[in-house]
């Protein structure tokens, strides 16, 4: 036993473990000038594929270390949540048109959901929020500082603005990774470190608005609205209720979004297309709706693919339109109705009956990033089986939430039984 403590990784380990995480899922680097058409086809990063095998082969190091200490049951508690998902997607990858690829991707976004899992394993919570907090910090200020320093580098021109992209690949990325910090950190204001979390809310939102992303500013503040709601009402709603309530928002949103904004847009002599997605959608829709059920496997609509190459070619008016820029036709277009399905029972459960279940920070955190995703998802198409920080961030706070229901029966078991006014009067 004291051999094994002696090799046992350190909480450094583990820190470094969640940085490299991070700049890994959020795709933080350092990007050549974009193109004409802005970075979004562009993902080469100098020494990108070592960084990326060497994270995956430390995630493997660190699992193997964690099985043979505490074996499979604490990774499979956090994880167990998520497995449906990953079933699903596997089996799509499998009768998929690129069952390697889509493997692949199923594959590391199993690590990615790993390694959040063994980090709210290892390390103390208030350590997790600290080390996501400074790092994601970081990250903002040298996007804002490339965008206002080294334009050339830092932005790219979207329509007659110079939008912000920073370290990342492209506008949209930035605005989608800035929305997320925006919530979270608003819902961690409340905490010991206020000032902290305050800060890094402040400056994510500095970047959302410089990054021009309108879908993840709406998004935002939609999201935002969600949690003054849910915060003001969740101790009188019952669960079933508060699945209602969403389910019939974002039906609203939907209608409002695909068949009510298009007829005002163009009465007020706007651009009725919502900046070519209705396009978009129609294009993709068509394509998608020929393998409904179990789509044609992770990948296969999200990236650039065989199957997404012509209909880019068909969009090339609107630029590089790689993916349908709505989540739930990507859920489909990738895992199919069944896909669909399990991705929204997922993260409804996230968004509303788990904040109602349990109180506390935690659960609100995965309330606002489930809400963030599913809202986003309207008009962009980010996660879905592709590891990314939306997922990430997820899989992070529920694994806290799971950490603290664990050790507050354990710590109300320790309290010494209150010892009765007749016992402490008694002679002794």
């Amino acid at each position: 036993m004291k051999k094994q403590e002696k090799h046992a990784p350190s909480g450094a380990f583990w820190v470094l473990l969640l940085v490299l995480m991070l700049i890994q899922f959020t795709g933080a680097w350092a990007y050549p000038p974009a193109s004409e058409f802005g970075a979004e086809l562009r993902t080469e990063r100098t020494l990108g594929v070592p960084f990326q095998y060497s994270l995956w082969l430390l995630i493997l190091l660190a699992m193997a270390w964690h099985v043979n200490k505490a074996g499979f049951a604490p990774l499979f508690r956090v994880l167990r949540l998520f497995v449906p998902f990953w079933a699903i997607g596997l089996l799509a990858a499998v009768f998929g048109f690129d069952p390697i690829s889509s493997t692949r991707s199923v594959v590391l976004w199993s690590l990615m959901a790993i390694g959040a899992a063994l980090i709210t394993i290892e390390l103390p919570a208030e350590r997790v929020v600290r080390v996501v907090n400074l790092t994601t910090i970081a990250l903002m200020l040298a996007s804002a500082l490339l965008a206002l320093a080294l334009p050339t580098y830092g932005t790219h021109l979207s329509g007659s603005v110079h939008a912000w992209r920073g370290v990342f690949v492209g506008k949209n990325m930035l605005g989608w990774i800035a929305a997320l910090l925006v919530v979270a950190n608003v819902v961690m204001v409340n905490q010991q470190n206020w000032r902290l979390a305050g800060g890094a809310a402040l400056l994510a939102f500095i970047c959302l608005v410089g990054s021009d992303s309108k879908g993840a500013l709406m998004a935002a503040l939609i999201t935002l609205g969600y949690l003054f709601m849910l915060t003001r009402l969740r101790r009188r709603l019952t669960p079933g209720f508060a699945v209602g309530v969403l389910v019939f928002l974002l039906l609203l949103t939907a209608v409002m979004i695909f068949l009510v904004a298009p007829f005002l847009l163009e009465a007020l002599g706007r651009d009725a297309t919502l900046t070519g997605r209705t396009d978009v959608w129609s294009t993709y829709l068509a394509a998608i709706v020929k393998t409904p059920w179990l789509g044609e496997g992770p990948g296969a609509y999200t990236t650039l693919s065989p199957l997404t190459a012509p209909l880019a070619q068909r969009l090339a008016y609107l630029g590089a339109i790689l993916t349908p820029h709505n989540i739930y036709l990507g859920v489909i277009g990738d895992t199919g109705l069944f896909g669909l399905i399990i991705f929204l029972c997922t993260l409804i459960y996230l968004a509303t009956i788990l904040p109602l279940r349990l109180r506390g920070q935690g659960t609100l955190m995965c309330a606002v990033v489930g809400f963030l995703i599913l809202a986003h998802g309207m008009v962009e198409t980010h996660e879905i089986l592709i590891p990314g920080p939306g997922w990430f961030l997820l899989m992070l706070a529920y694994g806290l939430v799971l950490k603290h229901a664990v050790a507050a029966p354990t710590r109300r078991a320790q309290r010494p039984a209150r010892q009765p006014m007749r016992d402490k009067l008694a002679p002794s």
